[in-house]
């Protein structure tokens, strides 16, 4: 008399080829999906220094309209200004510490104050743009990309 329990007991089972397969298509998933990804990360570091870097120049033209020169007038040894610095002579609000590791930096070029240096550096993905008291907008090249890898920002002359 056969067995009527085995009858209607289901045993369902993966075979190594389906897993394989499953494998397979993930992998393709993620060769196409992670590098679009750092990509877009990239692009998104890159538009956030630009907007600091016009913000930056739009403060630098209200300073010199205030006191009739660009800040800051030195280089302070070579070391330049930080984001401190920046925020309160210029009365922005730069994030000191954020999540995207920016590294913004001022200098002057003259002891005059007749023009400024203001750069945003990001170690990982590498690129550095800088800002000048040239004109910002549409055509112009300021902010430029003066190192690394941009891909918004156009190169500096």
């Amino acid at each position: 008399m056969p067995n009527v329990m085995n009858k209607t007991l289901h045993k369902y089972a993966v075979t190594l080829l389906e897993l394989l397969i499953v494998l397979l298509a993930m992998s393709i998933i993620a060769g196409f999906g992670i590098p679009i990804y750092f990509n877009h990360a990239h692009r998104a570091y890159e538009k956030k220094a630009l907007s600091a870097l016009e913000m930056i120049h739009s403060a630098e033209m209200h300073y010199r309209t205030a006191y009739g020169q660009y800040w800051p007038l030195d280089t302070n040894g070579g070391l330049g200004y930080g984001v401190r610095d920046i925020n309160r002579v210029l009365r922005i609000n730069l994030i000191e510490q954020d999540a995207m590791d920016l590294v913004y930096n001022c200098t002057g070029c003259t002891p005059y104050g007749d023009c400024y240096r203001c750069t945003a550096q990001k170690s990982y993905p590498s690129f550095t743009l800088r800002v000048t008291k040239g004109a910002v907008g549409i055509g112009a090249t300021n902010p430029c990309c003066s190192a690394g890898t941009c891909f918004i920002a156009p190169r500096c002359p």
